[in-house]
């Protein structure tokens, strides 16, 4: 049970039983039943609806469980769950992962960073999703809330190679984000 709520807590406020399974490669059905023992223990709940179709979605009884259960998971382990629950989300958005961009650019991210604060040799593909999406997440993000924009474009060029085809693309979409906040 206390894998399973790690998973969860990696997931965040709310979280989806078809994630826990995969994360933790269980059986579907022990994991409905092991969450239902969790809510009936008041240390999660189960939603009315659920903002993932086709799947049960849960959240924490307590913001404090959540943060206790994801303070004692080595940030390796970290690393590695924030890998596969941004997979997972990627994965059943399936085309609208657009539209999931800032939480799969939080995932890939946060499982990078904690793998270099780990040791763990730079992966370049997670480096890729993870620029992917912040400059998807810059983008949707221009009419909104430019500094978002900004700060997500930045993060992106960061990581983003000084060779790399497309750092243009994202310098273009980062100067586009200065320009509307009258920096010229």
């Amino acid at each position: 049970r206390k894998s399973l709520l790690q998973a969860a807590a990696v997931l965040g406020k709310v979280f989806w039983a078809g994630a826990l399974a995969v994360m933790g490669e269980r059986d579907p059905s022990e994991v409905e039943q092991a969450l239902h023992e969790l809510a009936r223990k008041e240390l999660v709940r189960s939603s009315r609806s659920s903002s993932m179709e086709g799947e049960a979605e849960y959240g924490f009884w307590h913001a404090l469980v959540r943060d206790v259960c994801y303070g004692q998971i080595p940030r390796a382990g970290r690393a590695e769950r924030h890998q596969q629950a941004a997979a997972w989300i990627e994965h059943k958005a399936g085309e609208r992962a657009e539209d999931l961009a800032d939480v799969l650019a939080y995932h890939y991210l946060t499982a990078l960073e904690l793998g270099e604060a780990a040791g763990q040799a730079a992966d370049p593909q997670l480096q890729a999703q993870a620029i992917r999406y912040l400059g998807l997440a810059g983008e949707r993000a221009l009419g909104l809330d430019t500094d978002r924009a900004e700060q997500n474009l930045t993060r992106a060029l960061d990581l983003n190679a000084a060779d790399d085809p497309q750092r243009a693309v994202l310098l273009e979409r980062w100067a586009q984000a200065a320009r509307q906040q009258n920096r010229l």
